[in-house]
């Protein structure tokens, strides 16, 4: 996962993806910004974004499986042929192949101490902290869709960390 950060701010973000990732480049750009990767410890402050984990399966299936989104690797060669499987084909998928679009948040932060922002708390955290220019909420995925109860008793079980993540915010 790309830690993002301006010359602006002394600040990386730190923005899984389908956590807002759009959003927050989008807001670095309207203020006339450039942002580029950066390593997480080469800045004082960290923020990373994070979202419930139902919420960032859905946006994930949306994207990639109905939507026909590309995985691809450095190379620019697709990675990961998804589009067209079912979440439930999707989620057995993920348990057995790696790719950071669905490794869970808390795995992704690892042991870098940031602040903790829900994607939902962004635009406010933007106005407090940055102080200028509107906060985008970019959604990419339009629509909603309805998962069985057993399909989100198992990613809420997967994804448990996350949720622990998510609890500890203040």
């Amino acid at each position: 996962m790309k830690w993002l950060r301006t010359d602006t701010w002394d600040i990386a973000f730190g923005i899984p993806p389908k956590c807002g990732s759009s959003s927050v480049r989008a807001a670095i750009v309207s203020l006339g910004k450039e942002y580029w990767p950066t390593p997480p410890t080469a800045v004082g402050r960290r923020v990373f974004v994070v979202r419930d984990p139902i919420k960032r399966f859905k946006s994930l299936w949306k994207n990639k499986c109905r939507d026909g989104g590309k995985i691809r690797n450095k190379k620019g060669k697709e990675d990961h042929p998804i589009a067209g499987m079912t979440p439930e084909e999707l989620f057995e998928y993920i348990q057995e192949h790696a790719n950071y679009h669905w490794t869970p948040q808390h795995l992704l932060l690892g042991r870098v101490e940031a602040e903790i922002v829900r994607i939902e708390d962004m635009p406010k955290w933007w106005a407090e902290n940055i102080g200028e220019g509107e906060y985008p909420t970019t959604n990419i995925t339009k629509g909603d869709i309805e998962l069985s109860p057993e399909l989100e008793e198992q990613l809420r079980e997967y994804y448990g960390g996350d949720y622990d993540l998510i609890e500890g915010i203040r």
